[in-house]
């Protein structure tokens, strides 16, 4: 037996200690039933995880009991529990979820967490202006439609969530705290930073028109985006020629870049490049993409310049 343990095993020692901790925690219950389903859950984590580390961990999973305490055993479903403490505090109690799955049948179902989820990042998306501003409740408005369409499933919260945050981003770009609804020219900026974004703010802005009488019109220009996407990539080149690079990411981050900013070839397109398409020479390298050739500048001395030249075919 170890020092101190008189005739206790090690075993044995943990075990008792973990039983007491547990009628101590258990104390704490208003609900006679919810103090009874604790010490079966430290019973059943004794079994799960050992003595000792349920000695150790047991306390943690007090406070979840005690929130359920007094809706016990009405909240013995998992939409209850999905209220109550949403998918991502669910997640953080991996062990309680697994004894009530083991002993009361409670099984996650993912599409229930899926859109309490979806809901949250909704209100979390509602929360992010004041109360009571004239985008807030701009915003507020065009969720209520949204979730109109929802309930006549017209549409999924997913693409609530979707319509929603360029909508804030709208909003925001007229005026950070929304205390005025965006102009023309707010719109033109943001569709000219993020012109992906035209068809998911498209809906906004005509109900920005006709519930507040606007007149916006979301229409992109090409010469600006194309402008302010070469801009993007420059800052990029010029922002990884002051790091040290090493050979990884001259392959991974600068020639992908460099190949968009010389010669306009996607990112995605380069996405398998190997060292077998790079050939180096003194002031670059000759990248081979489908068979065609195209050199872009490598080193500390290089800066980005308008086009460079994409050479022929190997025959």
């Amino acid at each position: 037996m170890p020092a101190g343990r008189r005739n206790l095993c090690e075993r044995c020692y943990w075990t008792n200690t973990a039983r007491k901790r547990i009628a101590i925690d258990a104390a704490a219950f208003s609900s006679p039933a919810m103090a009874a389903a604790f010490r079966e859950f430290g019973q059943w984590l004794i079994n799960a995880v050992g003595p000792h580390k349920a000695c150790q961990t047991i306390h943690r999973y007090l406070q979840f009991f005690l929130d359920i305490n007094d809706r016990w055993p009405a909240c013995a479903n998992y939409q209850a529990l999905l209220d109550l403490f949403g998918a991502e505090g669910l997640r953080r109690a991996r062990l309680p979820m697994r004894w009530l799955k083991e002993t009361r049948g409670i099984v996650a179902d993912a599409a229930l967490r899926q859109a309490d989820s979806e809901r949250r990042r909704i209100a979390a998306i509602l929360a992010s202006f004041p109360e009571g501003n004239v985008g807030a409740k701009a915003l507020v408005a065009f969720a209520n439609e949204l979730e109109a369409r929802h309930a006549q499933g017209k549409t999924s919260l997913h693409s609530i969530r979707l319509a929603l945050s360029p909508a804030a981003s709208l909003l925001r770009r007229g005026d950070r705290d929304g205390r005025k609804l965006p102009g023309q020219p707010a719109l033109d900026d943001f569709l000219a930073e993020s012109p992906g974004q035209k068809a998911a703010v498209t809906g906004f802005v005509n109900f920005l028109n006709d519930a507040f009488g606007g007149e916006l019109v979301p229409h992109i220009d090409e010469l600006q985006v194309e402008k302010a996407r070469r801009s993007a990539l420059e800052g990029k080149l010029m922002d990884l020629l002051r790091q040290n690079l090493g050979p990884d990411d001259v392959l991974k981050r600068w020639i992908p870049c460099a190949l968009e900013y010389f010669h306009d070839v996607p990112a995605r397109a380069v996405k398998a490049l190997t060292d077998h398409d790079v050939t180096r020479d003194d002031s670059g390298a000759v990248v081979t993409l489908n068979g065609i050739k195209y050199w872009v500048p490598i080193g500390a001395t290089s800066s980005p310049r308008p086009r460079c030249p994409t050479l022929p075919p190997s025959s």
